[in-house]
């Protein structure tokens, strides 16, 4: 018999503004999922709101709200971009249930917790990092008022008084197979039936230090993973219920572990589960053992972070290769047939004008060669990455200025700083560039009068030894097909 009701909503950029307002997003809320299954197995009954797969007009989701049961607890997600429609979505439902604490957590809480409950009053609770225990203990305060707040770690609260309380943070989860499957709602299960492809997340933490991204402040630099064990029980069980064609891991370094994955493809195969899929991998952990491993389980691309075509600044942000190593990379998946999915980040702050134009040219290039497919993005500062902690290093060191504080923008596709060497306006170019004008066959607009003819051949080169290894590839299958 459940106890109580607990109502979990993931934001939305533009949640509640306009019922016109529809974004496409493919993936489910797999922290609110997790937390979801943690409330459940303790005994409380769960609503989850996604307001990315089920956008909703401000009236919509009050009816949704009215109509549901009374809850214990509201809890809401937030990343940076969608903060300020998070406070919406919480004033909303303060509105209707005044008497209901609501507590808001995720990537842009975990390091702006302060600024979230100064500028949303109807925030009662934070959240700091992993949400599961926290919320557990939370709900057993409300309902037996035992634990006493101060004992909750990762919880911040207001006193009597009035003042933001931030407790100690929490310990990670180490064993990340206590965690039960993520059951998925009858939406999203049909839209995996539909061929979308079943998508999960098995790690939390990483290995790597790349300064534009807070995965390692938020879960931390040791790499967590599900066992291959339970990863391959949670295939097995959803491929057996839903039929998919194919699955993809969303974690950022899903081969980094490598006797898991083989064990894990082991166990796939004993399964009987011969079905394709992709992954995102490291640059630095691509070598000739794991493309073969790769092919021979149906892999058929992977995603990697190039982020720069410099080496200056690959080292700058940390991310310990060279375009030497991408191309390698490149290289060998080509060979065995897999396609690299690469992204780029421009606007790094230690970018010139030449630097991205470098970036620019290698992206078109292995965009233009068909083995690969680039896509690109514009550095921004998000709280708790290393960029947003050097701020003041940054203004010394390249003369970085924020110009804006709108959490909006912070989308990945809007220039928020400036430095030396560039001006929001170069970003802008770049970026319309590369993503809109080259695909009407317009040629790269050079932002500067440098020469890149040595670098365009090294490109070149690798390139050519791609066609060839496509080239002997496609005479091989030829001839199987002739006999």
């Amino acid at each position: 018999m459940t106890r109580s009701h607990v109502i979990l909503i993931q934001a939305c950029k533009f949640s509640l503004i306009t019922e016109k307002y529809k974004e496409r997003y493919p993936y489910p809320p797999f922290g609110l999922i997790c937390l979801a299954n943690i409330l459940k197995m303790n005994g409380y009954d769960v609503t989850i709101i996604d307001l990315y797969l089920e956008p909703l007009s401000k009236r919509e989701f009050v009816k949704k709200l009215t109509q549901s049961k009374r809850p214990l607890l509201i809890g809401i997600s937030s990343y940076t971009d969608s903060i300020l429609d998070a406070y919406k979505i919480a004033e909303t439902a303060k509105e209707i249930y005044y008497d209901v604490p609501i507590i808001m957590g995720g990537p842009h809480v975990s390091f702006m917790f302060e600024e979230v409950m100064k500028d949303c009053y109807a925030v009662d609770f934070c959240c700091l990092g992993e949400g599961e225990p926290v919320l557990v203990e939370l709900l057993e305060y409300l309902q037996y008022g035992v634990p006493n707040l101060k004992d909750i770690y990762g919880l911040v609260y207001r006193n009597s008084l009035g003042q933001c309380i931030a407790n100690p943070k929490r310990g990670f989860i180490d064993s990340l197979d206590i965690m039960p499957f993520p059951w998925f709602s009858e939406k999203v299960q049909s839209i995996i039936r539909e061929g979308e492809g079943f998508v999960f997340v098995s790690s939390r933490g990483c290995p790597g230090e790349c300064i534009f991204c807070a995965s390692r402040a938020l879960s931390g630099p040791k790499y967590r993973c599900h066992s291959a064990e339970w990863l391959a029980s949670l295939i097995y069980y959803y491929y057996k219920l839903l039929s998919f064609k194919m699955f993809g891991p969303l974690d950022d370094t899903f081969t980094a572990n490598r006797i898991r994955l083989k064990k894990f493809l082991s166990y796939l195969k004993i399964l009987e589960i011969n079905i394709p899929w992709s992954c995102k991998s490291r640059v630095d952990v691509i070598d000739g053992e794991l493309v073969e491993i790769l092919y021979k389980s149906k892999c058929i691309s992977v995603h990697i972070g190039v982020e720069s075509g410099d080496d200056e600044v690959l080292k700058s942000i940390e991310k310990r290769i060279t375009v030497e190593k991408v191309l390698k990379a490149i290289t060998l998946l080509a060979s065995k047939g897999i396609r690299a999915e690469c992204s780029f980040i421009i606007g790094h702050p230690s970018d010139t004008l030449e630097s991205i134009e470098r970036t620019l040219i290698l992206a078109d290039k292995l965009d233009k060669c068909g083995v690969a497919i680039s896509v690109m993005g514009i550095c921004t500062p998000f709280p708790g990455t290393k960029i947003w902690n050097r701020l003041k290093l940054y203004e010394l060191q390249y003369g970085l200025k924020i110009h804006t504080y709108n959490w909006r923008l912070y989308d990945l596709g809007t220039p928020i700083f400036s430095t030396n060497n560039f001006t929001l306006d170069d970003l802008r170019r770049a970026f319309f560039y590369f993503n809109y004008l080259r695909k009407t066959g317009q040629i790269l607009p050079l932002l500067t009068k440098y020469n890149h003819s040595n670098y365009i051949k090294m490109i070149d080169d690798y390139l050519s030894i791609i066609h060839k290894i496509r080239s002997t590839n496609e005479d091989e299958v030829n001839q199987k097909n002739d006999v």
